[in-house]
């Protein structure tokens, strides 16, 4: 282990390419063997890529600018219980705002932390969960800007476990008399690797973090006009959904109609995709994302990435609810690392290509026509002819004229003349003629169907008309009208 670490230090942290070879590392692998915590500072530019003794120096001052904070705004216990001599019974309850406001930030804090991954041991321990608590307070406090909002902690959290549980970290700790090589580098990395800064160096983490992602967290601002209600988030989920109609107009057009964006985009921005992923695939997904840089330009990436990987479930389906069990819980990903490449890929421009949209199949008049016929014969109460009312045989209304027709049960005008479409009255009168109107009725028909054909042709130009199937038609509106 001691060989490996020394190894990976030397080939990533000390050579003059090992940041090109990092950065390939992260976006292509993962970190889980390439001291993930250096990784990170690295990247997000707290300390500088190549190993020196700066590296220390840095440290040590944001280190002590923590504790400096921490003795500031959390060991000042007297501004959150403010120690009264006298108190008046009779004066009207007051309460200084600072007081007031520092409770809340707390009550907030607290109440999140309490939830936080409660059902795994490592979460629910009561120093872990103080440290979690102090340092999403101090934050509060010094960026007022951002405050405390909901998923700082988790945020924290996240990388407060990373760190602690990074198998470097946990082998130094143990074994860092075994680390074999050379001053000043062994005493650099036995630095940076101290776990007894873990506090402060998550702390600092996020903190550079928040330089990028915090400007989703940022309040609107209140001197905009109130009809104005868009905020930086939300601003970046509508740039991010414009990229995707680019490329995918008919995925873009089905979000679009359910209005489902809100709904989990700000969720998967904010966090950094944490919540849709297991802790361990969180990790790794993060380690592409500090790599690739660019102020975290891969989250747009990674963003459309995951709408493409369930792409075809929803277009097909198109349904509002089947959609949002999609996004607000995401299945499954076999290949992590075939996800994250494709994200690369989309942040560079080169997007997925996307079957073409395939047209709608709609039913021919003829296919109409049959089902209206079937459902009218089956049906005992003329209340079902309605159905015609909302839609005509190609989805267009029905005229008036077929209207009043249907709803009489009188044979629609262009089928009048058959001699074999009789209605009951005429087929009294004409009785005695019936055996010799027989002989030529198979012409008659071949005729009227000819008619018939020729005049839905005209106001249906845009769909055949099967004749077999207006043979059908014709003889179910004779049986309809004989019953």
């Amino acid at each position: 282990m001691s060989d490996s670490i020394t190894g990976i230090f030397k080939s990533l942290y000390l050579e003059s390419n090992g940041f090109e070879k990092l950065k390939k590392i992260a976006i292509e692998e993962g970190l889980n063997k390439a001291l993930r915590p250096l990784a990170w500072k690295i990247f997000l530019k707290i300390i500088k890529p190549q190993a020196s003794e700066e590296w220390i120096e840095v440290m040590n001052k944001q280190r002590k600018n923590y504790d400096d904070l921490r003795a500031m705004h959390w060991e000042n216990k007297e501004k959150l219980e403010p120690k009264v001599a006298f108190v008046d019974p009779l004066a009207p309850p007051t309460e200084d705002p600072e007081i007031k406001f520092n409770k809340d930030i707390l009550r907030r804090v607290e109440a999140d932390v309490n939830r936080l991954f409660s059902d795994q041991e490592y979460f629910t321990d009561p120093q872990f969960r103080e440290k979690i608590t102090r340092m999403c307070y101090v934050f509060a406090k010094d960026h007022t800007d951002k405050n405390y909002q909901q998923g700082f902690h988790e945020i924290m959290a996240i990388i407060y476990h990373t760190f602690d549980t990074d198998i470097t970290t946990t082998f130094i700790k143990e074994h860092s008399e075994q680390i074999s090589l050379e001053e000043p580098n062994k005493s650099i990395l036995l630095e940076m690797f101290n776990s007894k800064y873990l506090e402060e160096d998550t702390y600092i983490t996020f903190e550079y973090l928040m330089k990028d992602l915090g400007v989703l967290y940022e309040f609107r601002d209140l001197k905009r006009s109130v009809a104005d209600n868009s905020s930086k988030i939300q601003e970046k989920c509508e740039a991010i959904f414009d990229n995707l109609n680019q490329y995918d107009s008919q995925y873009h057009s089905i979000l679009l109609k359910h209005q489902v964006l809100s709904v989990f985009g700000i969720k998967w921005l904010k966090m950094m995709f944490a919540r849709e992923f297991l802790l361990a695939d969180s990790v790794i997904i993060w380690d592409a994302i500090f790599a690739y840089g660019n102020s975290l330009k891969l989250c747009d990436g990674f963003f459309l990435a995951m709408l493409h990987y369930i792409r075809n479930d929803i277009v097909e389906h198109d349904d509002y609810i089947y959609i949002m069990k999609r996004v607000t819980k995401f299945p499954p990903v076999e290949n992590l690392h075939n996800l994250i490449k494709l994200a690369v890929n989309i942040a560079e421009g080169n997007y997925p290509i996307v079957p073409k949209p395939q047209q709608t199949q709609q039913p021919n008049i003829t296919q109409k026509l049959t089902s209206f016929l079937h459902g009218k014969k089956d049906s005992s109460s003329p209340r079902h002819y309605s159905s015609m009312n909302s839609s005509g045989p190609i989805g267009t209304r029905a005229s008036p004229a077929t209207l009043e027709a249907v709803n009489s049960n009188e044979t629609p005008s262009w089928i009048v003349e058959s001699p074999w479409g009789e209605t009951p009255s005429t087929k009294k009168v004409n009785k005695e003629k019936k055996s010799n109107e027989e002989n030529c009725q198979s012409q008659q028909q071949h005729q009227v169907i000819a008619d018939v054909i020729s005049k839905l042709n005209e106001q249906y130009k845009k769909e055949p008309i099967d004749k077999e199937a207006i043979k059908l038609i014709v003889s179910e509106l004779n049986q309809l009208i004989e019953n």
